[in-house]
């Protein structure tokens, strides 16, 4: 569990850390799906039609935690889906170009491991964030997501044997949730040979 006197320099580093690698990324590359670390549009894409499978998304309240450049929002606005939507990254530059991309929409630098909203969301989705993370980075992150959601947190991985990226067995991931105050896990995993994803009711 989130106990903040023992672990907020760790998610200070983890900050610093993720924000260095993905601020180089939006200055060489802007608005791309390589400022992302993805390694196509179409995989992208794919995630995003895999997180529509949570709820029906239309007039509700969505968080996007880690949402980058605002890719999932103008997807949701292209698949005339209607949300109350709202964007936190830690990368400034990538505020940026959201909030030129989807001006409709609300993005904020923020870190919701160090400062977290007053607000609570009906649906809340993460999508890459845990790729250079680390266990503690992760568990903070998805305790603290699912706290804020009305409805269910849905969020991915990727499965990998690179030590360079945080890859979770499926037992470990649902073994956690299953200490949370969640109704049900739900686990796809039939839209990449090389990911999944985990949708956590409340």
């Amino acid at each position: 569990m989130i106990t903040m006197n023992t672990t907020q320099a760790t998610f200070l580093d983890n900050e610093d850390r993720q924000r260095k690698v993905y601020s180089e990324l939006v200055r060489r590359h802007g608005d791309s799906y390589k400022s992302l670390h993805w390694h196509s549009r179409q995989t992208q894409q794919l995630r995003f039609e895999t997180f529509l499978q949570i709820g029906e998304l239309d007039g509700c309240s969505v968080l996007d935690i880690g949402c980058g450049i605002g890719d999932f929002a103008v997807y949701l606005e292209a698949c005339g889906i209607d949300v109350d939507f709202t964007g936190y990254d830690i990368v400034p530059e990538a505020i940026k170009l959201a909030q030129l991309k989807c001006p409709t929409a609300i993005f904020e630098a923020r870190n919701i491991l160090l400062a977290p909203p007053t607000r609570r969301f009906d649906y809340i989705v993460s999508s890459g964030i845990f790729a250079f993370g680390d266990q503690q980075f992760f568990e903070g992150i998805v305790e603290r997501a699912v706290s804020l959601a009305q409805v269910a947190y849905g969020f991915n991985l990727y499965r990998t044997r690179q030590s360079s990226f945080f890859s979770p067995t499926v037992e470990y991931v649902l073994d956690f949730c299953n200490g949370l105050e969640i109704n049900r896990t739900e686990v796809v995993h039939d839209y990449l040979h090389d990911d999944y994803t985990f949708f956590a009711y409340r």
